[in-house]
């Protein structure tokens, strides 16, 4: 694992919310992407787009002086990335919700289904979905790569997540599960997907970083069903179908109810819940 990925690992275990005083920091509904090359030369370094209503971003970087190459977009709905080896990429995006046609509490049947292609044995990626009462704010000044794993805590639950740990793990699966919400209150999710290919550029240490690729970059597509004679109300206005497996599919994650509710939920509500796996 590469010392760049651990970084991000802890993010995702701890639940991710980026947030800043800034004024030009993106709330509630936006996209976004994060390219970050190793090495030195003059195309190293980060570089982030963001879109305020929802825009498709794609932020691209390399290739390098060591042929170093990362793209990443970011559309409501979707995430994408891809990355060679001394690379790094993150797409994230952000929307809010209302159930209506009912009242009390109703029920969502959530699905991410995340596909795509892995060579070598450095190739990390990994995948979150998380959900707060308050909505999700980035500032396009920092990145997705600096995130704030305070404000994550006190504001935000992971619901589905995804891991795969030097190319440990299959880059076809589809992650389901169901979210117990009350009719008419809003609610926010932020899907954030990224990975990185460690190589000896980015630490002379690592001798095994042999190097490597992955592509996802038509990949986490993101969907949620509603019950019954009830409707979804967007901030975006976007819709979001339900995700159907991908052929290639070869894991179903299934994972407990997400209970949200703004008068129940304490401000240090800790990320919880565990996944369970069961091969197709």
């Amino acid at each position: 694992m590469s010392k760049f990925f651990k970084i991000l690992s802890f993010a995702f275990i701890a639940g991710i919310a980026v947030s800043s005083a800034s004024a030009a920091t993106y709330q509630g509904t936006f996209t976004a992407a994060t390219v970050d090359i190793f090495d030195n030369s003059t195309d190293s370094g980060t570089s982030f787009g963001t879109g305020p209503n929802g825009a498709t971003v794609v932020v691209e970087r390399g290739p390098s002086t060591s042929a170093a190459y990362g793209k990443a977009r970011g559309e409501l709905g979707s995430n994408g990335f891809l990355a060679t080896s001394g690379a790094a990429a993150f797409s994230a995006w952000s929307d809010g919700f209302t159930l209506t046609g009912g009242s009390g509490a109703g029920e969502l049947d959530i699905s991410v289904s995340i596909h795509g292609a892995i060579t070598g044995t450095e190739a990390d990626m990994a995948y979150g979905l998380y959900v707060s009462n308050t909505p999700f704010s980035v500032d396009p000044e920092t990145g997705l790569n600096d995130v704030n794993v305070a404000a994550a805590l006190a504001n935000a639950t992971r619901v589905l997540w995804y891991v795969i740990d030097d190319a440990n793990g299959s880059p076809n699966v589809t992650l389901t599960g169901k979210l117990n919400v009350t009719f008419g209150q809003t609610f926010y999710l932020l899907s954030h997907m990224g990975g990185d290919v460690c190589t000896r550029l980015e630490d002379e240490s690592q001798a095994g970083c042999t190097g490597g690729s992955e592509d996802f970059y038509n990949s986490a597509v993101f969907g949620l069903t509603a019950p019954t004679s009830a409707a979804i109300n967007t901030l975006s206005g976007h819709g979001y179908a339900a995700a159907v497996p991908e052929p290639g599919s070869v894991a179903l994650f299934v994972m407990g109810l997400i209970t949200v509710s703004v008068a129940s939920r304490r401000a240090n509500r800790q990320p919880d819940g565990r996944a369970s796996r069961s091969h197709a």
